[in-house]
């Protein structure tokens, strides 16, 4: 393993489902191959693309989230 090397970080889960009742949801982030040091990220909200099929609707920025850009 290279030491030098920060790793990948990635969500622990891929896909959540949260009710809009919820104040917020706490997701975990894994970090993956990397071992020397403290790391750090900065995460975005943002829409999602509609998709066909699915019974629940897609979250809408302000009205079921605030983004963070």
């Amino acid at each position: 393993m290279d030491e030098d090397f920060p790793g990948t970080l990635c969500f622990e889960d891929t896909q959540v489902t949260v009710n809009k009742a919820q104040q917020k949801v706490n997701l975990k982030v894994k970090r993956l191959e990397g071992s020397d040091g403290k790391i750090s990220c900065i995460v975005r909200t943002e829409a999602m693309e509609a998709t066909k099929g699915l019974a629940y609707k897609n979250a809408s920025e302000f009205d079921d989230y605030l983004p963070y850009h």
